[in-house]
């Protein structure tokens, strides 16, 4: 009889101990994470982004309506041939119809083109500047994030491929 209350009472130790120690581990788990995203540089934004608040119905409703718009506008550079991206009177759509066989989900990836592994601004940038014999704009400005939005957006559903594996040199 007492060997088996030695035994409950050893479990319920045991337990109680993981009931405890389990949120703790969690809890500090969360705080490491949260001191490593990169890009959020108060506590504050650190815990909001952590806790989610920062998505709330409004913020959510804003970055949706300001995608469509840099879509939109991606639509239209993508079609347009009389920008100053297109010096020869070529548009993107010419070679990629809206937006096909340009492969967003694949990148970075090497580009013999470039020499270098190049992300899919610095390739439209190229395809802008040799093939539309055109002016690219600056990488991360307004009109190439447009055009990447409007590239990944006909390109969505597609698996992400990039192009190799880790080394393991």
């Amino acid at each position: 009889m007492k060997g088996q209350r030695t035994v409950k009472r050893i479990v319920w130790l045991a337990i109680s101990a993981v009931a405890v120690s389990v949120p703790v581990w969690v809890y500090a788990q969360r705080a490491m994470d949260v001191q490593t995203l990169p890009g959020l540089t108060s506590e504050v934004q650190r815990k909001d982004a952590q806790s989610g608040e920062i998505l709330d119905r409004k913020t959510v409703e804003t970055g949706t309506k300001e995608l469509q718009e840099m879509i939109a506008l991606g639509d239209k550079l993508w079609h347009s041939r009389d920008l100053p991206m297109s010096g020869n009177g070529q548009a993107c759509n010419m070679c990629h119809a809206d937006g096909s066989v340009t492969h967003p989900e694949t990148y970075p990836k090497y580009k013999p083109q470039l020499g270098h592994v190049a992300t899919v601004q610095e390739m439209m940038g190229w395809c802008i500047a040799i093939p539309n014999q055109g002016k690219p704009y600056p990488l991360g400005s307004k009109e190439m994030n447009a055009l990447e939005a409007y590239m990944n957006w006909n390109n969505r559903g597609q698996i992400m491929e990039i192009g190799a594996a880790p080394s393991n040199s």
